[in-house]
């Protein structure tokens, strides 16, 4: 079975050090002392803002939008909505998630943080927001975009050769869609799309089955695959028939979460499990190298018992929003952003200095 979202450290002994990877500076969004008693699902921005999803202390479920500082409350079930599902957060910090109505029905929505836009009601996937206000999400007839007004616009479905779009989520920038779909004839596979005829990144032709894809602003997709005989593996490709290798279960990983993201610097982010104990969060096959965290790290005070990711989690930036647990019993939701390395800070000084210097000559 896929691991889904988190990872238990059940082992703690792990041959990885924190010497070796990129350094990161950790930011708390919220955790288990506030109002949340603990987090399902996150996505970031390109401005580091997060929205998450959680279970609030009072009872239900809630979403909130933050960035270190106070929260702002995106939706909760204390009103007319009985459960919520996954947010996506756009660059204008509106956040697009399902709502389930307490009388029923399914409605995708999205928020500015004051007010509520319906964009579609019916059976509905987890619906995703771009950057121009445009959401995408799945449908049993086929997959759809819409802002609200007017009808939402169907982009594929059975005219394009789609029998069905299973329950695998979606991912959707800069007007680029990634998804699986079934085929008419019995194939499937991941695609994307947008504004044009759907592109083929993998099938069934080569590959068993297929974990939730993640696309860049670029047309980039990145996913993990399986197939008879071989290792779990994660690839990336653009389409045309080429797929890039980027990590599999034969060397230090024994497992990867089927959720994963990609920024436009073509850097994936991943959940695996270790050969050696544990695991963590990564960018890379080198477990010394590429680790963000892995259980058994210490953070806020306290050692990681449990990490999770949800889809697309990485921005432009490298930044990574996560969910853990720590021994000290709290959890939480907090972001990860890279430290430039020193030689780059470096080179950036002198370069300053250099500018200083020929401009006080002047």
């Amino acid at each position: 079975m896929l691991p889904s979202r988190a990872i238990a450290g059940l082992l703690l002994g792990l041959c990885v050090t924190s010497t070796h990877a990129a350094p990161y500076t950790f930011t708390k969004i919220s955790d288990s002392t506030g109002p949340y008693s603990s987090f399902i699902d996150s996505s970031i921005n390109d401005n580091g803002t997060v929205a998450f999803l959680g279970n609030l202390k009072a009872g239900g479920a809630g979403i909130s939008r933050g960035n270190g500082g106070p929260l702002t409350t995106i939706a909760d079930t204390a009103g007319p909505l009985g459960a919520l599902g996954r947010p996506t957060i756009n660059s204008l910090g509106h956040i697009a998630f399902l709502g389930v109505a307490d009388a029923g029905g399914n409605t995708a929505y999205r928020s500015d943080g004051l007010s509520l836009t319906p964009i579609a009601t019916g059976a509905i996937g987890t619906p995703v927001v771009d950057d121009t206000d445009t959401v995408a999400f799945i449908t049993g007839a086929g997959l759809f975009k819409g802002n609200g007004i007017g009808s939402p616009t169907q982009i594929y479905g059975a005219f394009e050769g789609f029998t069905g779009f299973g329950s695998n989520e979606i991912d959707f920038k800069a007007g680029l869609v990634a998804f699986f779909a079934n085929r008419t004839g019995g194939s499937f596979g991941i695609f994307k799309g947008g504004s044009f005829s759907p592109v083929t990144i993998a099938d069934s032709s080569t590959f068993s089955g297929f974990g939730s894809p993640a696309i860049n602003s670029n047309g980039k997709v990145a996913f993990v695959t399986v197939r008879p005989g071989a290792p779990k593996t994660i690839y990336s490709g653009s389409g045309g028939g080429f797929i890039i290798f980027d990590v599999d279960t034969t060397g230090p990983f024994s497992d990867f979460a089927v959720e994963l993201g990609i920024n436009n610097s073509d850097t994936i982010v991943f959940l695996g499990l270790l050969d050696a104990g544990g695991g963590g969060i990564f960018t890379g096959p080198n477990p010394a190298t590429n680790k963000i965290l892995v259980t058994g790290d210490t953070l806020f005070g306290s050692i990681i018992t449990e990490l999770g990711l949800s889809t697309s989690a990485i921005n432009s930036s490298g930044q990574v929003p996560f969910s853990y647990t720590l021994a000290n019993g709290i959890s939480g939701v907090a972001v990860a952003t890279p430290v430039p390395e020193p030689s780059l800070i470096l080179s950036t000084v002198l370069a300053g200095a250099a500018l200083f210097t020929r401009r006080s000559k002047r």
